[in-house]
């Protein structure tokens, strides 16, 4: 049974959390590195935890084997840390609707609705819809002053792009 790396992430981010409730960081803290608590696939279990190698200031994400299948036109590992970080750059914003003050929350309820319309009439996967709605979120956090009238194009962009990856 293969358990997801985010869980495990998550699971010892609470048991740091509880260890260390509201204390700030600092120097003279019991949980002085964070980092150490995170595990990387690649390190021996007898190796001692360096903060160095185990945690950057950049990422707290751990460093995975590429799931890719061999691919004929590049190296899969290459491609997998490109990928790894165009999803830096296009993080998940729940507040994503703040940095555009001209759209109403409501309004992607409303997109989201007619999305999953055009994806019962073209009969595409569920899970496209639900690809569609991550590419709509993470573009959206990455613009500012979105306009109403481009929202609906912004939307089924994303739906376009995600029934490309459809199988």
């Amino acid at each position: 049974f293969l358990q997801d790396p985010d869980e495990e992430i998550a699971k010892m981010d609470r048991t740091v959390r509880s260890q260390c409730g509201s204390q700030p960081w600092n120097d003279n803290s019991v949980c002085e590195n964070p980092c150490s608590f995170i595990p990387t696939p690649d390190k021996e279990e007898g190796e001692p935890a360096s903060p160095s190698s185990t945690c950057g200031l950049q990422s707290f994400m751990p460093s995975r084997a590429s799931p890719l299948p061999i691919l004929n036109w590049a190296n899969r590992d290459e491609v997998w840390k490109i990928m790894l970080n165009k999803e830096k750059t296009y993080l998940r914003d729940k507040h994503l609707m703040q940095r555009h003050p001209l759209l109403q929350p409501k309004m992607r309820a409303i997109l989201l609705d007619w999305l999953m319309e055009v994806c019962e009439v073209y009969k595409l996967h569920r899970e496209t819809f639900y690809l569609a709605q991550d590419f709509f979120d993470r573009y959206m956090a990455t613009q500012q002053n979105i306009v109403k009238t481009l929202l609906q194009l912004i939307g089924i962009s994303s739906l376009f792009i995600a029934a490309k990856l459809e199988v």
